[in-house]
C-alpha cells in the first residue's frame, strides 16, 4: 500500500486566543473537537481614499496626532454599511485600531448581504491590523438548514498528524489513510481515545495540548474539496463572494482549488496547521458550521 507523506515544522507559540463557531478571517490551526469549516481564500477590497489597507503594512508616524482609543466596533463613531450618515474624516492607519487587538463585529442582517462593503468597513475600523477579525452572524442566519444529511459524506484522503520534538520544536508528520464517511469521523471525534479532555479553561487547555502534543496522533480530515452551504444562500456564501476571485474562474475558467473554490475541514481535538500566510497575501475566510471551539 502506497503512502503518501508531507513534513511541516511548527514552533510552539505564545498562548493563542479562541474563538467560538463564527467567521474569522484568518489561517487558523485546529485545536476543536468534532468540528467542521469551509474555507475560502478572499480577495481583499480596495478601500476608495485611503492610502494603505494591507494586512501586512507598517504603522506610519502620525505627526501631530495622538493614536485614538481602540474602538469597540459596536459602539465605533462614524458609518456603518447602510447608513446615511456622513463619512467620517479619514484618519492615519496608526491611529485605527493602534493597540491591533482582534476586533468582533456583529453585522445586522441588512450590512451583512453585502460581503465586500462590509469587509471594507471593518478595515476602516482597523480589523486588518491585528490579522485576524471574528464577525458573529445576525440573529437567525443559517448557512444550511439541516446538518443530518451530510453523515454519508466521503472525506477522501483523512491523515494521521504525528507529531515528534521536544522543548518547543516540533516536526508533524502527516500519513494519509483510507477514505471514511462523515459519520464514521464523527465516532471517532468523540470516542474515548479522540476526545477532548476535561478541562478548566482555554489555559487549562492548551497546557494539555502540548503537554499531549506527542502522544495518541489525531487524525484530520483536511482539504475536502466543496462546501456544505445551502446551494440558495446568498449572505457570505464561501461558495461565491462576488470577489474579483469568482471572475477568475466564470470568465478566465480558471480553478484554483482552495482559492477561488472552498475547502472544508473535519478536525477533532489536537488536529492542528500552521500559522501561515495564504497564497499572494489574500485574505482566508473560514465558517465554523459545528463542534467544539476552534483556536487561533
Amino acid at each position: 500500500m502506497a503512502t503518501e507523506m508531507s513534513m511541516d515544522t511548527m514552533l510552539a507559540p505564545d498562548p493563542a486566543p479562541s474563538s467560538g463557531p463564527h467567521p474569522a478571517l484568518a489561517s487558523p490551526p485546529a485545536l476543536g473537537t468534532s468540528e467542521v469549516q469551509d474555507q475560502i481564500s478572499s480577495e481583499e477590497p480596495a478601500i476608495p481614499e485611503i492610502p494603505d489597507t494591507a494586512l501586512t503594512s507598517e504603522t506610519d508616524a502620525a505627526p501631530d496626532h495622538i493614536p485614538a482609543p481602540p474602538m469597540n466596533p459596536d459602539k465605533a463613531p462614524g458609518p456603518v454599511p447602510g447608513s446615511e450618515l456622513p463619512p467620517a474624516p479619514l484618519l492615519p492607519d496608526s491611529a485605527k485600531n493602534p493597540s491591533c487587538k482582534i476586533m468582533t463585529f456583529r453585522p445586522t442582517m441588512e450590512e451583512f448581504k453585502d460581503f465586500a462593503k462590509y469587509i471594507v468597513y471593518m478595515e476602516s475600523q482597523g480589523a486588518h491590523r491585528a490579522g485576524l477579525a471574528k464577525v458573529i452572524p445576525p440573529e437567525g442566519w443559517k448557512p444550511r438548514r439541516c446538518y443530518d444529511t451530510i453523515e454519508d459524506m466521503v472525506i477522501p484522503a483523512p491523515i494521521v498528524q504525528v507529531v515528534t520534538g521536544q522543548s518547543g520544536l516540533f516536526t508533524q508528520y502527516n500519513i494519509q489513510k483510507k477514505s471514511m464517511t462523515v459519520g464514521e469521523y464523527r465516532k471517532l471525534a468523540n470516542s474515548k481515545k479522540y476526545c477532548t479532555p476535561r478541562h478548566k479553561d482555554f489555559d487549562d487547555l492548551e497546557r494539555k495540548y502540548w503537554k499531549n502534543l506527542t502522544f495518541v496522533s489525531p487524525i484530520y480530515g483536511a482539504d475536502v474539496s466543496g462546501s456544505i452551504y445551502d446551494e440558495d444562500i446568498q449572505e457570505w456564501n464561501i461558495g461565491r463572494l462576488n470577489t474579483l476571485l469568482d471572475m477568475v474562474e466564470q470568465e478566465c475558467g480558471i480553478v484554483i482549488e482552495g482559492v477561488n473554490t472552498p475547502y472544508m475541514y473535519f478536525g477533532m481535538w489536537k488536529t492542528t496547521f500552521a500559522w501561515h500566510t495564504e497564497d499572494m497575501d489574500l485574505y482566508s475566510i473560514n465558517y465554523l458550521h459545528f463542534g467544539q471551539s476552534k483556536s487561533w
